[in-house]
């Protein structure tokens, strides 16, 4: 007798719940410490965890949030498509004014009074544009060569912008390479690309979608031209290549997302799981995955007994006392079996972060993840706890698994938006 995880999809139609609701993606997750996350979703709307419960502050007509970044619990900001800026103030959201209607793609800043954005480039030979927010209003400048922005990392001595570049060496040939830009004082200094030519081979060679340092290393991830991805870490001005995690066979890593925890360790989520890299290896977390060890002998033999006993009855004759005794021993060991295969599976649902899930943390050992069917999940070491889900706010979910034990406040107040929406221009070019 072999047993099969149930499918959430199976379990909703069983208990007949809508997953209206459930699709609420989430597309970004940052928070001050474990009393103060937030997480920002496509419906649009801004989650907030103080470590009790979540409220949800709706943003319909502000725009699509795209990022979330904050010096502390009361400074918070939100910024996204079309030049779309919120700060959370510790009581009010209320709307900035960039002076840009670019989708504005990264925020981070050293405090309240110094916080920057990346506004996206308008086309491939257009320059992104670094803001800076004063604690007053923002200014803006553009970088030093036409890129596409991905990435920002700001640390109080220096300011990284990574991306990539497309460029056409010859008018039927177009290339792709990878380009960090970091700024110390006023002055900019490119890598792997410069304009004109590959200035790194290794950095020029894939794009690239976050980044991270520390006093002593920085991190870069990203994805080359191929789909491969690819991981690079600088100490002592020397880029060496990180080895990519080895999934299982059976992982779906499609549209997998890399993330960088505040300590730079490398995260790599996928539907199934993650592999965290520590101790100079990756180690892969996903015990949907797992093999499961069946008695094939047991189930073998507890089919055909259950044969044999059937006909003995049939012909008028009743099992004898040794056929009933293993019977009983053989039912004991499936019930045991299909026991240890229903808690894997149930730890399993913990693990489903789905398609491009997105995710953030203090450490490499305890961090969040925000996943598209509208999850918040806890990783803290090898184990997984859902924090949040948007199925739960629909009518009779709470008898479900993944919503035992999570609180949804009632969503808040619209944000007060103090300063007009800037017009978006009806025929701006998508980057």
């Amino acid at each position: 007798m072999r047993f099969r995880p149930v499918s959430l999809a199976a379990l909703l139609l069983v208990a007949g719940v809508s997953v209206s609701h459930a699709q609420q993606s989430v597309k970004a997750v940052w928070g001050s410490g474990p009393t103060d996350l937030w997480a920002i979703t496509d419906l649009p709307a801004v989650l907030h965890f103080n470590g009790r419960g979540w409220n949800q502050t709706p943003m319909s007509g502000m725009g699509v949030p795209v990022a979330v970044w904050g010096s502390g619990p009361r400074d918070v900001f939100v910024v996204g498509e079309g030049g779309l800026a919120m700060r959370w103030d510790g009581t009010q959201w209320n709307r900035l004014t960039t002076g840009v209607t670019r989708d504005l793609v990264a925020v981070g800043g050293r405090s309240a009074s110094e916080v920057y954005v990346v506004a996206q480039a308008e086309n491939n030979t257009d320059r992104p544009l670094l803001l800076r927010w004063d604690g007053r209003q923002f200014t803006s400048a553009p970088l030093t060569i036409p890129f596409r922005a991905q990435a920002l990392a700001v640390t109080p001595t220096e300011i990284i912008v990574a991306g990539y570049a497309l460029f056409d060496p010859t008018p039927s040939e177009r290339r792709q390479f990878g380009v960090i830009a970091r700024q110390r004082g006023a002055a900019w200094t490119l890598s792997g690309f410069d304009g004109q030519r590959a200035t790194d081979p290794v950095l020029a060679g894939a794009a690239w979608q976050r980044v991270c340092t520390t006093a002593t290393s920085t991190t870069v991830v990203g994805q080359r031209q191929d789909g491969a991805r690819v991981v690079l870490v600088q100490t002592a001005g020397r880029w060496a290549t990180m080895p990519a995690p080895a999934l299982p066979a059976n992982a779906n890593a499609t549209d997998a997302t890399w993330v960088l925890a505040q300590d730079c360790t490398p995260l790599f989520l996928f539907q199934q799981g993650f592999a965290r890299y520590a101790a100079g290896r990756w180690q892969v977390v996903a015990p949907g995955l797992a093999a499961t060890t069946t008695n094939e002998g047991a189930s073998q033999e507890l089919a055909a007994l259950s044969q044999q006993m059937q006909a003995q009855i049939q012909a008028g004759r009743m099992p004898t006392q040794e056929q009933i005794m293993r019977m009983q021993q053989l039912s004991q060991v499936a019930t045991s079996q299909m026991n240890v295969q229903v808690a894997a599976a149930n730890t399993a649902l913990n693990f489903n972060f789905g398609d491009s899930p997105a995710g953030w943390g203090m450490t490499g050992a305890d961090f969040w993840v925000g996943t598209e069917a509208g999850r918040v999940v806890h990783v803290t070491g090898d184990d997984a706890r859902i924090a949040y889900d948007a199925l739960c706010l629909n009518p009779g979910a709470s008898s479900l698994p993944q919503c035992q034990g999570v609180v949804t406040g009632a969503a808040t107040a619209a944000p007060r938006t103090a300063v007009p929406q800037p017009t978006r221009p009806a025929n701006k070019p998508r980057p």
